[in-house]
């Protein structure tokens, strides 16, 4: 299913998107493949005041004094430097899933409460809800999942 071994090479970072935020940008190379993808995962507080706080409305359902919540903010594993022909191409072979992964377990080993993600396409609204997210409401494109129970 998948054309080849997948790399994750992670760098993190502080205070790009607000004084209360770190994160990690995560390049995704596959053998074989040209180009690279792109994942970045932004981690907040859930009370934290950011542009797009209507996405991390969570706070209100978490309880706890500093819930964390994790933002899949950018998720292009199948090549952000590709053309949509290309992408297409790699589409359904196993990468997202494993970038996925690799992200989700991130998330739950820093302590993160949820997960939050934009579906900008529909591809990525299908893929988010096979994972099991849910939809913020009708018509919207912002997505959450619980990482605790």
């Amino acid at each position: 299913m998948m054309t080849g071994q997948v790399t994750l090479t992670a760098t993190e970072f502080c205070g790009r998107y607000g004084k209360n935020t770190e994160g990690v940008d995560y390049k995704v190379a596959v053998a074989g493949r040209p180009g690279y993808g792109v994942a970045e995962m932004i981690f907040v507080p859930a009370r934290a005041t950011l542009p797009y706080e209507r996405c991390l409305s969570l706070d209100e359902h978490i309880s706890g004094e500093n819930p964390l919540l994790a933002y899949l903010h950018r998720f292009y594993p199948n090549g952000a430097h590709l053309s949509m022909n290309e992408r297409d191409e790699y589409l359904n072979r196993g990468v997202g899933n494993k970038v996925y992964t690799h992200c989700l377990n991130d998330a739950k080993k820093r302590g993160a409460k949820a997960m939050v993600a934009i579906g900008i396409s529909d591809d990525m609204m299908k893929f988010l809800e096979k994972k099991g997210f849910t939809q913020f409401g009708p018509g919207l494109r912002a997505y959450y999942a619980w990482l605790v129970k």
